[in-house]
């Protein structure tokens, strides 16, 4: 891409950045590598932490059968309507994010992970748990959809494939890590202490998206 008459690009060693960096230093193009750093660890953290519950469940079948006095039929109902309602989640998610920003979305998502979470561990009876698998799956949804959104907001057209491919790594490694540690866990100190396991890590990725997490989408 060539500079036009009195027009010129910005450039970054002998290519043209897309999209074009604004002069403002609050824009988030411009930022330093230590803030991009932040933003991409901090969403980083939600993206794990949101993926690593919903499908964890699968090794601790036996375990809820015999707490909630139930059938296999019955128990694989937890992921399968946490997923779907994961799914539909993003049809709020997504507009509160390009209406308000990213920040709000994984703070408030975050608070409604840590809740289900909690709500998970304490859960005495089949309802109760199916009641927390529901609003896991409304928390969870960001993390399908709005750490994308984050690298096209902090990195330029070029950078982007490496980040949106870690980005992948993280969320896809989530949803296997998941079922190995609750299936230890489950097997070795009890089920319910999985769920506070998770808890703690929802808790401190939501701190790390409060102190280290500026809005990245620019006005």
């Amino acid at each position: 891409m060539a500079d036009v008459g009195s027009h010129h690009f910005v450039k970054s060693g002998s290519g043209v950045l897309v999209p074009q960096p604004s002069a403002d230093p609050h824009d988030p193009l411009n930022w330093t590598p230590f803030w991009k750093a932040c933003c991409i660890i901090a969403s980083t953290s939600v993206t794990f932490t949101q993926g690593m519950g919903p499908l964890a469940l699968a090794p601790m079948f036996p375990d809820l059968i015999a707490a909630f006095d139930s059938d296999l039929a019955n128990v694989v109902k937890f992921t399968g309507v946490a997923i779907l309602v994961l799914g539909f989640s993003n049809f709020i998610w997504v507009p509160i994010s390009s209406s308000f920003g990213r920040r709000p979305v994984y703070i408030f998502s975050q608070l409604v992970c840590l809740a289900s979470s909690i709500w998970r561990a304490r859960a005495m009876t089949y309802g109760s748990f199916m009641g927390a698998c529901v609003l896991n799956g409304l928390g969870a949804g960001p993390a399908e959809t709005i750490q994308p959104a984050v690298i096209a907001d902090i990195f330029f057209l070029h950078d982007r494939g490496f980040w949106n491919t870690l980005y992948w790594v993280f969320y896809m490694g989530s949803l296997m890590v998941g079922p190995i540690i609750a299936g230890s866990m489950a097997l070795h100190v009890g089920w319910r202490n999985f769920w506070w396991l998770n808890t703690g890590l929802i808790a401190a990725s939501l701190l790390m998206t409060i102190f280290m997490f500026p809005e990245t989408k620019c006005k």
